[in-house]
């Protein structure tokens, strides 16, 4: 019963397992809390260093093989990315978001409304079905990356058995990670290869939690919205069972409706930047990803890795479009069904304010873009097409 009404449950696991979780919300000793900080710290601070090693690598390539360097730009721009995510995660605008979260699906789950806890168990349990499904794609993106390295090892091995019995010569190790090395990585294949799966993991843990919260954040507001619509139906059911004005009824509702338009700029301040990046990376990774596909380089790695930005970035643009949707059509709805026309003066007044409100809706807004719909989502993927086929005369709004 508990996960029906945890909204939040993908994203405090995979927060704690990262070490992305904010220590006054772990229930432990400080002793244990301290090991746990410094651990993160140190596992956030190994991570770091290839984005450095990244660069070296893509300053060397540039200048004796360029051919080399899209994968390695490709992997430092994702990088980079996923490293802005662990920042941003751990910053205090973001913890403070955080907070806020868990405490109001506490107070949620504490409201004796059966019909409030229905429309909640039902954002659950749509939550935990899209998180379970990214999961899935990320997870095996990253697994069958390890797979295809696995793989290119044991060609290698076959390949340098033949070679050395018949030339003496020796072949470069294959590496699934094109980064740069300190030391000589042919010579020392084992530490180097460590490094680079423990990047790989770190990478596909890092980048769940950071989406997870993003998208459990985006339902949780339309979760919220819907129950305001609730309230706003049951505003006269309300006023008899409680015995209070009609008034106080609707102040209610606009405080709870203050409280959410609160949650969506401190989103969109946290964010935005995130988001704006998260767009373009995915765009650019979408028509490179296809390049790759199209030539048949690692055609199962580059699918799964397809599907996975496809989802992410539609997934992102769907319940980022739903909150417009819920704050302004949906919620008009609910406000001029309500009795307004018997209500008395001052009533009619704070209904006609918040129908006046609903026609600014609330969104999720990129800089320079606009806000996050379906259609900019769209624009995206057919821009990542157009770019593989120049010649398509495609019509991006």
């Amino acid at each position: 019963m508990a996960s029906e009404t945890e909204l939040f449950r993908f994203s405090k696991h995979l927060l704690l397992v990262t070490g992305l979780m904010p220590l006054h919300q772990i229930k432990w000793p400080a002793f244990y809390q301290n090991m746990y900080r410094g651990m993160s710290l140190g596992m956030q601070a190994v991570y770091g260093t290839c984005i450095v090693l990244f660069t070296i690598e893509l300053m060397i390539v540039i200048k004796t093989d360029t051919q080399a360097a899209p994968p390695v730009l490709e992997c430092l721009t994702f990088v980079s990315v996923v490293t802005a995510k662990i920042i941003l995660l751990q910053s205090k605008k973001m913890t403070n978001i955080i907070d806020m979260a868990f405490k109001e699906e506490d107070l949620i789950n504490q409201v004796k409304d059966k019909a409030t806890l229905d429309i909640y168990s039902q954002h659950v349990k749509y939550c935990n079905k899209v998180c379970a499904v990214i999961l899935f794609f990320l997870y095996a993106t990253g697994a069958l990356y390890l797979i295809d390295g696995y793989i290119e090892n044991k060609a290698y091995l076959k390949q340098y058995l033949k070679e050395y019995n018949y030339n003496k010569t020796l072949l470069a190790r294959p590496h699934p990670v094109p980064v740069w090395f300190p030391f000589d990585k042919n010579k020392h294949y084992n530490p180097a290869i460590c490094y680079e799966v423990f990047h790989i993991t770190s990478t596909v843990v890092y980048n769940s939690a950071a989406q997870q919260l993003i998208i459990s954040v985006l339902i949780y507001l339309k979760a919220d919205l819907r129950i305001l619509q609730h309230i706003i139906n049951t505003v006269e059911q309300r006023k008899e069972n409680e015995k209070i004005s009609m008034q106080e009824c609707l102040k209610v509702a606009i405080k709870k409706y203050q409280k959410i338009t609160a949650w969506v700029e401190d989103f969109n301040n946290s964010f935005r930047y995130i988001v704006l990046l998260e767009y373009c990376v995915t765009s650019l990774m979408l028509a490179a990803i296809l390049v790759q596909i199209i030539q048949g380089v690692k055609v199962w790695f580059n699918t799964s890795f397809f599907i996975l930005s496809f989802l992410q970035l539609f997934t992102l643009s769907w319940n980022a479009n739903e909150i417009i949707i819920e704050s302004s059509d949906a919620l008009s709805k609910a406000i001029y069904e309500t009795h307004w026309y018997n209500m008395d003066k001052e009533s009619a007044t704070l209904i006609k304010i918040m129908l006046l409100r609903c026609q600014r809706p609330l969104s999720i807004t990129i800089p320079g873009i606009g806000p996050v719909t379906t259609d900019a989502a769209v624009s995206v993927i057919l821009y990542s097409i157009a770019e593989d086929n120049p010649d398509l005369k495609i019509e991006i709004r």
